[in-house]
C-alpha cells in the first residue's frame, strides 16, 4: 500500500515552488463516507463519499441497497479503492 502522497505547495499568490510529502492517513482523514436513506424504515440505501476540505467536484455514490448495512458495506469497500486509487496516482 502506498503511505506517502505529495500535496503542491504554493506561495501566498498560488505560484508553485514545491512538492511536501503527505500521509495517507492525513490524506483518508479529509474524506468522509455517508450512509443516506429518504425512509430510514424501508430504504433504499445509499452511499457517497465526500471530501471536507473543497468538494470534489463530482458525486462518488451508489443507491438502491436494501438495508444500510449494504450501503455501508458497499461504501467503506468503495472508499478503500478510491484512497488507494488516488494514492497510485500520487
Amino acid at each position: 500500500l502506498c503511505r506517502l502522497l505529495f500535496e503542491l505547495v504554493t506561495d501566498a499568490r498560488g505560484r508553485m515552488f514545491g512538492l511536501m510529502a503527505i500521509d495517507r492517513n492525513k490524506l483518508a482523514g479529509d474524506y468522509s463516507l455517508i450512509i443516506t436513506s429518504l425512509d430510514r424504515q424501508k430504504g433504499p440505501w445509499g452511499w457517497e463519499i465526500q471530501r471536507k476540505s473543497t468538494p470534489l467536484g463530482i458525486r462518488n455514490y451508489d443507491s438502491n441497497f436494501k438495508t444500510e448495512a449494504a450501503a455501508r458495506i458497499a461504501g467503506e469497500k468503495a472508499i478503500r479503492e478510491f484512497l488507494d486509487r488516488l494514492c497510485r496516482e500520487g
